[in-house]
């Protein structure tokens, strides 16, 4: 762990103390503030935590009711680390859109070459009986051609098959 700059354990002391002092809805905003600042000065939550602890015992006022004085410092702390309950949350929920959205793509690629199997499949057989049905009007010569058809079309039927199998 990284241990946050000075002045912003001075900022989380001066924070806390007031609001110890008030509890006031504007001191709970302030530290909703402080946590913004130190999650854009992208101080991690364990440091935080560490800083807001050290914060809370180093100024725990003596002599006071402790039980309200507990109370401001659980206020203070959540209201502090809600920015980072916030980002955490956005994190999460991007990353469950993001895994939807891949989810969603590859179920279209599947669908794609499914077709992409199953249509071209069903012309290229359509094409094979065509070239076969022209075999007995063929000259002896154009046998020859007729083969070369015929392999060239395997070999078409091959990369069809082996792009959609690559979709999958």
């Amino acid at each position: 762990m990284n241990p946050p700059a000075g002045s912003l354990e001075e900022a989380c002391a001066l924070a806390l103390r007031r609001h110890l002092e008030t509890g006031d809805e504007a001191t709970l905003h302030e530290a909703y503030e402080f946590g913004r600042a130190a999650l854009t000065r992208s101080v991690g939550v364990m440091d935080m935590a560490l800083l807001l602890w050290r914060t809370a015992a180093a100024i725990t006022p003596s002599g006071t009711d402790e039980a309200r004085t507990a109370r401001g410092v659980e206020e203070f702390v959540l209201e502090s680390l809600s920015p980072f309950e916030m980002a955490h949350r956005g994190v999460r929920e991007a990353n469950e859109s993001l895994r939807r959205l891949d989810e969603r793509r590859e179920d279209h690629v599947r669908r794609v070459a499914r077709e992409l199997h199953d249509q071209a499949g069903q012309l290229l057989a359509t094409v094979h009986i065509a070239l076969e049905g022209m075999r007995p009007h063929l000259a002896p010569h154009g046998a020859h051609s007729l083969e070369k058809a015929v392999a060239l079309l395997g070999q078409v039927e091959d990369e069809i098959r082996r792009a959609a199998h690559e979709l999958r």
